[in-house]
Formats: structure tokens, sequence, C-alpha cells
């Protein structure tokens, strides 16, 4: 079935009814799904056809409880999730310029505004790092002032 709007196809009830994919969206998801094909098939059903959990269980057969299935739709549902925040990442890192790359730092404090004016520097376009920012980044031996 592949009509959502078919009279014959029993409607879906509570937080379920909202649960819903296109099969180009279940397809992108199902290499990133670690349960058995059946349990893929299950939530297809529900996410895809518009099957509720109870109808899905009668099409799989092999003694399926609604509860099994709408175990299969959670876990393909909460996938589902993780794979849309990842999209949404990716998407926020096409705005970083060339050459340029997304990291996470940790770094003690006091380095933190030499790496700022470094950052900077650069992204207005310099190509050249002024001498004083880039001797002022340098790490100190302990003991040592600068003069």
């Amino acid at each position: 079935m592949t009509d959502r709007n078919k009279a014959d196809a029993p409607s879906r009830k509570g937080p379920a009814r909202t649960k819903s994919m296109t099969a180009a969206e279940f397809s992108a998801l199902e290499p990133f799904l670690g349960i058995s094909q059946e349990r893929i098939n299950a939530a297809r059903l529900c996410l895809v056809e518009g099957l509720s959990n109870e109808a899905s269980a009668k099409a799989i057969g092999l003694g399926w409880s609604r509860q099994a299935v709408s175990d299969c739709v959670r876990v393909t549902w909460r996938e589902w999730e993780k794979y849309q925040r990842s999209l949404a990442i990716r998407s926020m890192n096409k705005d970083i310029p060339p050459g340029w790359e997304q990291v996470t730092l940790t770094a003690p404090s006091e380095l933190l505004p030499q790496l700022y004016a470094l950052i900077a520097a650069a992204s207005v376009g310099r190509s050249k790092v002024s001498e004083s920012v880039v001797k002022n980044s340098r790490p100190r031996p302990h003991g040592k002032k600068k003069t």
C-alpha cells in the first residue's frame, strides 16, 4: 500500500499519528538502523505506509504484537531524529570559508585572547598575520617572563 488516504487503511492513534516519513527518507535511514530486516519492515509499514501498529503486526505475522511493532517504530524514530540532527549540523558547516575548519578546542583561558586575535586577523582577509600577534601567541616555558 502506498496511498495513505485509502479508506481500508487502519488509522493510527496517539503519538503514532504524527510520526511519518517518505519512502526516500526511510531508505536513507535504513543503513543506520541496527535492527533485523523484519523489524525494519514493521517500522516501514507504520512510518511510510501509514498502517497502525496493530495492522502492521498482522501484516508481518509471526505472532507479532502491536507493542513489538511500537518498539520497532520507537527505535527507528530515535535514529531518524539523530539523522536529522546530523544533517542540521552538516548544513551549518557550509558557511565555513574555504581553507577553514570547525574544531572543538580545550585550552587555557589565558591563551584564548591570543587565539581570538589570530582568528580575527585571518578573517579580515590578511594573508599574513601581524608579527606581534604571532610573537605574543607562542607559548613560553614556565618561569620565563616576557621581555
